[in-house]
Parts: C-alpha cells; structure tokens; sequence
C-alpha cells in the first residue's frame, strides 16, 4: 500500500478524525482509495484480508490486483470507479472462488467528498459473510424439508386467525378434508367460523383454549365446500401474541356414526373382502351384508370405493 502518515491521513480526511481507533479495532475491513485507486489506508482487519488473499504488497493498487488476480478486484476497481465517477453510495454481494471455496463478501463504496463536494476518495467497507451464507442456505434446505414433509402429511394440519377464524395455513391434507380442490382455493375461501354446523362450538373452542392453551380430541361437525357434513377431531394450540390457532384436524365421521356392526363390515370391505367373504367370516347372510354395505355408503355419503376408503382411513387410530 501506499499508506499516508495518521497525523496526514487525518488531515487530508477529517471524517476520520476521532475514529482511528474504532475503526482500526472493527473487524469489518475498511480501505480507503484515492482517485488512481492506490490504497492509502486499510485498517487491520483489511490488511488481514490482503494476506490471506496474498495481495498484501507496500504498494497497492486496484488496477494492478484487478489485472493480476480478477476475482473480486476486478469487480471492486468497477464499482470503485463507478462512485468516483457518479458521487453515490453502491452496496452490492461480492462472490468469487478462493482456495477451493466460494467465498461472499458484503461491500459497501461510500464517496469522500471535498470542501466543494466533489470525491476526492472512496472508503470500501467489506464483511465476510461466507459463514452467514452457509447458515442462510442451511436454514432454507431445513425450511424446504419441513414444508414437503407438512405439505405431505396425511393428517390435515392448520392455523388459523383467532379473530374471525380466517384459514391462513393448511396443508393439501386438510385441503382434501374440507372439498376444496388445492392448497390454494382453501386458505383463499376458508373461514372455520363459517363452516362450524354448531357455531358456538367455536366459542367453546376458544374458551378452552385461553384457560388450557392447547386441547386434544375436541369433536366437532363442519360443513365441508361440497356442503357434505362431516365429524373431525381437533387438536389445537393458541398463539395468543400472534393470533392465531394452530393444529391438526381428522376426520372420524365413520368412528361416531357407524354402528360397531358396520364398523367391522367397512373394515372388511377396505380389506378387499367380497360380500359373500364376509358373510360366511360374520355368520350373517350375503343379502344382509349388502344391505349393510348400502346403509354404510348412505351414511356416510360416499358415491363408490374411492371415498369410502378415505372415509375409512378415520377409523384407525
């Protein structure tokens, strides 16, 4: 580098006066430019940088690393010159490989003006923020695991708002559950309060909630889109610094409806068993199973298989 003397350095730069210890101690690296983009100050943390980078030479230019070794000079001489050019303060992510690694840098020029305003040099301040990064893209990896797997849950997860029961999280699980055809159209349109077949339960609902903050197997009926009603079992935990109310919800219409009969019978059925293989394991007659398959289907509004097995799949614990 070509370093000024402290008392000059000063002099020529009152801006930093009084701060000469503060910034020699911070652990961001600040370099100073003049207009030919020779070096004239880098506090320690810098001059550890240009070590590393084995660019740490009693006279130090941008033009020459710039030429030399591309990466990142290359991109500060631009950016450098840019600020001497336009007077304006650039902030920018500087990536470049380096010892096998990708390294990222937070870079900030900010122009040093004269007593008649124009730039007489420019300070570069840089942070390493590899270490950040490498958090950052972690987190995101785990964030994206955590939605496939809630996206992907069979069981119908949820939160919604305690003030009017607006649906702001679900997954494709209760999407299903409730008739909608995605994701999407469910949070758009679903409000909880609207769907309740008993309002008040909702009352009781959050009743219990503030007094317990979190209930299990609380049963209730709602109204699925379709406008088919249907029992589900809510878990819920209440959130009360961030309003809302979040939880599972499964169906177990078949468990309150069907007789213990009929119960065994669907049992059979999703077991891929016919009538007649029933009837001979039950001890019952072919026409009296069917007439139970019939009532089974009626009671629980399922138009074939399909859905019956969904229904089904409430009975398990």
């Amino acid at each position: 580098m070509n370093p000024l003397e402290e008392e000059e350095l000063q002099k020529q730069f009152p801006i930093l006066l009084g701060w000469m210890e503060v910034i020699e101690s911070h652990s961001d690296a600040l370099f100073l430019f003049d207009e030919h983009f020779s070096c004239i100050y880098a506090n320690r943390a810098a001059v550890s940088f240009l070590r590393e980078v084995g660019e740490c030479r009693r006279s130090w230019n941008l033009c020459d690393s710039a030429q030399n070794q591309p990466e990142p000079f290359s991109f500060w001489l631009q950016k450098t010159q840019q600020v001497f050019r336009r007077g304006r303060r650039a902030q920018y992510i500087c990536e470049w490989q380096h010892g096998g690694e990708r390294k990222a840098l937070k870079t900030e020029w900010i122009p040093v003006r004269n007593s008649e305003k124009n730039v007489l040099a420019v300070i570069l301040l840089c942070r390493d923020i590899t270490e950040f990064r490498k958090l950052q893209e972690q987190l995101a990896e785990q964030e994206n695991k955590y939605k496939e797997l809630y996206n992907q849950s069979p069981i119908g997860l949820y939160r919604t708002r305690v003030s009017d029961g607006k649906l702001l999280e679900c997954n494709k699980a209760l999407a299903d559950l409730l008739g909608y055809g995605s994701v999407e159209d469910c949070k758009e349109r679903h409000y909880s309060v609207q769907y309740y077949v008993q309002p008040q339960q909702r009352q009781i609902l959050l009743e219990r909630l503030q007094k317990e903050k979190k209930i299990t197997d609380f049963e209730i009926q709602v109204r699925r889109e379709d406008g088919k009603i249907i029992w589900v079992e809510i878990t819920a935990d209440l959130h009360p610094d961030e309003g809302y109310i979040e939880g599972v919800m499964r169906e177990i219409t078949a468990a309150k409806i069907l007789t213990e009969t009929e119960k065994k019978i669907l049992e059979l059925v999703m077991k891929g068993k016919s009538s007649r293989q029933i009837a001979k394991e039950m001890f019952r007659s072919v026409r009296t199973i069917e007439d139970h398959r019939a009532h089974i289907m009626h009671k629980l509004n399922a138009h074939n298989l399909v859905e019956l097995a969904a229904i089904a799949r409430s009975l398990k614990k």
